[in-house]
Parts: structure tokens; sequence; C-alpha cells
């Protein structure tokens, strides 16, 4: 228990949420959770309704069923402990950053040590801030939407595509800022398709796809779910035909090994190097967080042969 909050409530949490433009079913039956301290990643392809999910839990639309609550609490009775920053960062072109921070983080008085902090970490510095906000760059205005957000202390985070616009170096400090926010307890849910930008900065995953979540959970049991290939490079094909029947060569004779586990390819690369094949290159691979997703778009879930079980927020 969390105060008088039963379990299963804690956090962000999306039920049965369905919604309708028109005729057409956005979002049919959605429902996972966002844990406090710690970020989830909504993926989804373009037109899936991430976006289309973030309105109705800000309360922006009506769901045709369902709801979203935060520790249990409808959106009207949390909404001050809310923070948001859409793909593209709205501001006063002709008003200053700092005025900026003040209108888009709506507090009339701020925290001079936290808003001192949130600069410093998202490197706003005086000179920046005295400039208006239409000489700034979409990256400088980003990090200006995301500082505004931080400044109200925000129990609930929701960030659409939270990368565009930014610089690698501009990405980094975003995120060191997310990562600050969940050591406050902070739930932060952000969407996007940059996949492997995100892969190392979420905890968790939601898959949303077709308007309904395919697998939500731990992204460690995601990447576990998937092979590990070890990878050679040889010209010696008759050896490795010989020794290694199961290798599969690509296009450019490049062969893999399809492993189980991490511990199957590390038995398999010394079984390598102790055999008489000769070859030049000898390494692991992992699918990337982009070939995942991309995977289970294009070839369904199979969380059968995946084994994973699929979890989703408790009724």
């Amino acid at each position: 228990m969390k105060g008088d909050i039963p379990m299963g409530t804690i956090g962000i949490n999306f039920k049965n949420i369905q919604h309708q433009y028109r005729t057409k079913d956005v979002l049919r039956g959605v429902s996972f959770h966002a844990d406090p301290s710690s970020i989830t990643f909504l993926a989804g392809e373009n037109g899936a309704g991430k976006t289309t999910l973030i309105k109705v839990a800000l309360g922006l639309i009506s769901p045709k069923a369902g709801n979203a609550l935060f520790d249990g609490q409808s959106v009207g009775e949390i909404r001050e402990k809310i923070s948001c920053v859409f793909d593209e960062p709205p501001v006063y072109p002709n008003e200053s950053g700092l005025d900026n921070l003040k209108f888009l983080s709506g507090i009339h008085s701020l925290d001079r040590k936290w808003s001192q902090e949130v600069c410093a970490m998202l490197k706003l510095d005086e000179g920046l801030l005295k400039q208006k906000a239409k000489a700034l760059s979409l990256g400088q205005r980003h990090r200006l939407a995301v500082a505004a957000a931080l400044l109200r202390k925000p129990k609930y985070l929701f960030l659409d595509e939270p990368s565009i616009g930014l610089d690698p170096p501009s990405w980094q400090l975003v995120q060191i800022a997310l990562k600050q926010m969940t050591a406050r307890g902070c739930a932060i849910l952000i969407t996007g398709q940059n996949y492997d930008a995100i892969e190392n900065l979420a905890d968790n995953i939601a898959i949303l796809q077709s308007g309904k979540i395919i697998f939500s959970g731990p992204i460690v049991k995601l990447v576990q779910a998937f092979p590990v290939y070890v990878r050679i490079v040889t010209d010696d094909h008759r050896e490795i035909a010989v020794q290694f029947p199961e290798a599969e060569p690509d296009s450019s004779g490049i062969y893999r090994i399809v492993c189980e586990s991490g511990e199957q390819a590390r038995a398999v690369i010394d079984q390598v190097r102790r055999s008489t094949l000769n070859f030049q290159e000898l390494s692991t691979e992992k699918a990337s967080m982009g070939k995942m997703v991309t995977d289970i778009y294009k070839d369904g879930f199979q969380s059968e042969k995946r084994g994973l079980t699929y979890e989703s927020v408790q009724n």
C-alpha cells in the first residue's frame, strides 16, 4: 500500500479507454499503467493513437469509454500536479525566454533555487533567457518548454516526441533532467518514433497497435524475448558449413548463429574460438529497440512464441 491508495492504482492508470473520430475507432480499450519513479515509453506507429491517448489523460478530449486515473484520482482533482510537453513546443515569440518560463509553467512566483537547478540541468543560461523566443532554435525552444514543465515540480509528466528537434547534446541534457524527475518520484510517460534513443532512457514500454495495447511491461523483459546472434565474418565457407551447419549466411556472406540467450551466445563464441575455423571477426549482435518494435508491427506479437506475459493495469 501507498497511503490509502490500493495497489494497482499507483501512478498513471489507463483503464479500457475507447475513442472515436467520426466513425473510426482510434482507441479500442486501452489499458496499461505508468509507474511512479520511472519512465514509460508509449510506442506506436504514426496514427496509432498516442497523442489522442495523452489528450484523454489530460482531459482535453472525452473518451467514449474508460478513464485515466492518477493515484486513483481524476485529472480534475490533481491538475496542478501534471505537466506536459507536446512535440511542437508552444512559446510566446516576442517574449523573453525567462518570461516564457513563467507563462508556460503557469507559476507566478518561481522557486528560485529549483528554477536555477532546472535551467542549469538544461543549460539555459542567463544570456539565452534574455533573448526573445523567436530568436531561439527549435532545440532551444524545446528545452525551454521542458524546463517550464519541470518548474511545476510535477508528479506526472507527459512528453510527446521529446527528442524532435534536439541535437544529441541537447537530448542528453533532457534525459538527465528526466532522470532527476524520476528520482523525485515522478511518473513519466513519453512517446516517440526514435526507439533507439529512448531504449536506454525508459524503464517500461507499452506498445500501441491499431488502437490496442499489445504489450506493456519492463523493457528488459521485451529485450530478453528477442534472440541474440553470434556474428562470424569468414571466407572459410566450407569449414563453417561442416563445423557450424546452423550458421546462416546473409547476402554479404556474413554468418549468424541464433542463440536463445547471452549465455548461450558466449558458449558458441568459445566453441568457435576453440575450432579450426579461420575467421576475421567474431561478435554478438542484439536487435535494436527499433528492430524489435518493427518486427512486432510486421509479424504480430506472438507472445506465446516469445514467452512473454502481457502485463495490464489491474481493474
